[in-house]
């Protein structure tokens, strides 16, 4: 079954925390605007459990997951806006691959992170994904696969997002207009 994390306040300005370690059978994490400023923070999302996340965030949110992990996560967004004036969105995971179905008219994330063992992502839905951000890819490798999207993509890469560097990119785009910007 399903958790919904929705209007997210503490009634103070700063982190709301949500545990689900002991959410054993979880099947999915839906997180919505909560229409507050507030961090948030959700730990210990077991089974790979599908994360959606829709609406504006102006606070950073972060996403644990614990036991059960897979060889990839899925996540997706609808009409997602993280605000450009501090709202970022973090995955902290092990898989190395996130499929990410971007739905609605668009999503729009300044600021991402896929996690530390990050390698590949796959786009797929029908909205608009722009990751106005450098994408960090672990291992020298960036393998992005957008050929299952059709609203169109717009990220960048640059070769000082790992110590290494980059040594490898391979990308399939949509099948609308994608624009991708490597520097380094």
């Amino acid at each position: 079954d399903g958790i919904d994390v929705n209007d997210f306040v503490n009634g103070i300005s700063g982190t709301s925390v949500i545990d689900l370690s002991n959410a054993r059978q979880i099947e999915a994490v839906n997180i919505t605007d909560s229409g507050a400023d507030n961090d948030l923070v959700v730990l210990g999302i077991r089974n790979y459990a599908d994360l959606t996340l829709e609406g504006g965030f102006s606070g950073d949110v972060t996403v644990h997951y614990g036991a059960g992990q897979g060889s990839a996560l899925n996540v997706k967004m609808v009409n997602v806006d993280f605000d450009e004036e501090g709202g970022a969105f973090h995955l902290a995971h092990n898989a190395g691959h996130v499929i990410l179905d971007s739905a609605g008219y668009s999503n729009i994330l300044d600021d991402v992170h896929f996690g530390a063992q990050f390698q590949k992502l796959t786009v797929t839905g029908s909205g608009i994904l722009s990751l106005q951000d450098d994408l960090n890819f672990a291992f020298g490798v960036a393998e992005i696969d957008a050929s299952a999207n059709t609203g169109g993509t717009n990220f960048s890469l640059a070769d000082a997002s790992t110590e290494a560097g980059l040594t490898e990119i391979h990308i399939m785009g949509s099948s609308a207009k994608d624009v991708v910007t490597i520097s380094g």
